[in-house]
């Protein structure tokens, strides 16, 4: 689940379609299909939004962290139905000395975690929707919790966060980790977070099933000179073993973005390889199986992205399929480039709509469809949509 700072927006009823008219001087598209999108409107009462979230619960949804102007932090979600159709969203406030927010949903509730800073460290306050009563607390991480993201797994969920001054540039700080079980008969209860030393990375994920207790975490390392991915499985416990494999995605340049997707018995990375911004690069994608804290290398293939300048590339598993979703620029336009990949390599390659400049794909889900939660820049403002890609 990947999340962003971003102006709270909520569903409107209207819906749109992004068509195939390119104006600008593509030098690899002639046109894209059509796609139906429906817009997000924004709430004046909101002040800032610091995550949005789509969550794979019992029904599947998403949850919206906002700051409001009354200085007050606050929660939204709303259920997805189908075909672009939302249920109208629902807000719970959390008070003015509220920290972070964020969520994860599951088949049994919906659970709000808010952080709140003490002296002594941080604690988390793990509430029930819609009823925002709190059903325990939970201390023993860092003081300054500056970053916070969750990912739902059996029992309870794996949280990624980043603590440090509030001087200090958050992409400057590393990641720790720490299971959050939600099954429990006690109030309070103490995390343990792993490594005992943050990760210096600009960027980690976490790999979880909602099945299983352990998960995985990808990262890759700082530095030009890194062009691998190191992967560690993580399990809850007082005295978790934290033991990183260094994996070799045989990437021939620097890396320009990446991200990581669950696939069967293992996961998938993708990643650009070059320098898309003078058109010169690969997109990549690597299927991983992994047994008892080893990766074995399944496959890898690859695209190439000539004269193409690309965003951030999105992961969808579908039904016994993986896309990715990337998105391409070029002067005042953007457009998503659709790939099937797997073990046959890149299939159906297919332009997906025409958007304004600054495209970019927050994060996507697959439901008989491919629905993906976009961004550009509209009138100086951010404007963000939600679209069915149909396959």
């Amino acid at each position: 689940m990947l999340k962003i700072l971003m102006l709270l927006l909520l569903l409107i009823p209207t819906s749109c379609a992004f068509n195939s008219k390119v104006e600008s001087e593509w030098a690899t598209l002639q046109s894209a299909s059509n796609v139906s999108c429906k817009p997000w409107k924004r709430n004046d009462d909101v002040l800032s939004v610091k995550s949005i979230d789509i969550f794979n619960g019992k029904p599947q949804g998403f949850l919206t962290s906002v700051a409001l102007r009354n200085g007050q932090s606050a929660l939204e979600y709303a259920d997805f139905k189908q075909s672009l159709s939302v249920s109208p969203m629902v807000r719970r406030n959390f008070g003015t000395r509220t920290g972070l927010v964020s969520g994860f949903g599951d088949s049994q509730a919906i659970y709000a975690v808010v952080s709140k800073n003490l002296k002594e460290g941080s604690k988390l306050e793990i509430r029930t929707m819609p009823d925002n009563v709190v059903r325990y607390t939970a201390i023993g991480l860092p003081v300054n919790i500056r970053s916070l993201e969750v990912y739902p797994a059996k029992n309870g969920a794996w949280l990624s966060f980043r603590a440090g001054h509030p001087d200090t540039a958050v992409e400057e700080l590393g990641y720790q980790f720490a299971y959050l079980p939600t099954k429990l008969n006690q109030q309070d209860i103490r995390l343990t977070a792993v490594p005992s030393q943050p990760i210096d990375t600009f960027q980690a994920q976490i790999i979880s099933n909602p099945n299983h207790l352990n998960a995985l975490v990808v990262w890759k390392p700082k530095g030009q000179s890194h062009r691998h991915f190191n992967i560690a499985e993580i399990s809850p416990g007082k005295k978790p073993v934290f033991e990183p494999k260094e994996v070799d995605v045989s990437a021939e340049h620097e890396i320009e973005s990446w991200t990581a997707g669950a696939a069967k018995e293992g996961l998938t990375l993708s990643y650009v390889d070059g320098d898309s911004l003078i058109g010169q690069a690969n997109l990549k994608v690597v299927k991983l199986s992994w047994d008892q804290q080893y990766a074995t290398t399944e496959w890898l293939k690859s695209k190439s992205l000539l004269n193409e300048h690309v965003s951030d590339p999105v992961w969808v598993s579908g039904s016994n399929k993986g896309f990715i979703l990337i998105p391409k620029w070029v002067d005042n336009e953007s457009t998503i480039a659709l790939y099937h990949v797997g073990n046959q390599g890149f299939e159906n390659a297919e332009a997906v709509g025409v958007f304004p400049r600054g495209l970019r794909v927050v994060d996507a889900f697959w439901d008989d469809d491919i629905y993906a939660l976009i961004r550009f820049r509209e009138n100086q403002e951010w404007q963000f949509q939600l679209c069915q890609i149909s396959r």
